[in-house]
């Protein structure tokens, strides 16, 4: 085997093997995060272009969100995808309410759960630090089957995983109950 099919043969190893890490690492989150359900603010569920989904606002972010802007250094002046963490009380249903911010999720108190956020900056010049921005979760949107878009506008709750490290993802939404929402069953004998 000459030097080119070596490196060709690498390149694509490498090319499988780090998609499939990604995976099986969102895989295992989702499979043993702790569950929290985060209140979901009101937002328009259609787009003509992108079909049925539904835009994602949480009560975490804007919380976080009037608190990083409302102080001073070193939070009131983040730069555009610094992280930070809030610290969630997790109540009796499950819901997560911010109690604090911070830095590092080792800053977690016994009770709290860390969930990382990316400072998303307001100003047009990213680089200077400037007291201004937004706190975002990874997801924005949630896609359902079209047609369905009625039924998730129901939806009360985003139910995430949360792992120590504070990494999160969105596994479903819930109704005002906290029930997953699952799509529109199907009607009987449609089979």
């Amino acid at each position: 085997m000459n030097a080119n099919r070596i490196w060709v043969a690498l390149g694509v190893a490498l090319t499988l093997a780090v998609p499939a890490a990604l995976v099986t690492r969102h895989e295992r989150l989702l499979a043993s995060g702790k569950p929290v359900l985060l209140a979901l603010r009101p937002v328009d569920p259609r787009s003509l272009m992108q079909g049925d989904y539904m835009a994602l606002d949480y009560d975490v972010t804007q919380a976080v969100t009037r608190t990083v802007n409302a102080e001073p250094a070193p939070l009131g002046l983040l730069r555009q995808g610094e992280t930070l963490y809030a610290f969630l009380a997790v109540d009796a249903q499950g819901v997560g309410r911010v109690v604090r911010i911070g830095t590092a999720p080792s800053m977690a108190r016994p009770g709290e759960l860390a969930l990382r956020l990316r400072w998303q900056q307001s100003s047009p010049i990213w680089f200077m630090r400037w007291a201004g921005g937004n706190a975002v979760l990874p997801s924005h949107s949630y896609f359902f089957a079209e047609g369905e878009g009625g039924y998730y506008a129901k939806a009360r709750y985003a139910i995430w995983r949360v792992g120590d490290d504070g990494d999160a993802l969105l596994e479903a939404l819930a109704d005002e109950h906290g029930r997953r929402m699952d799509g529109v069953a199907a009607p009987a004998g449609s089979g």
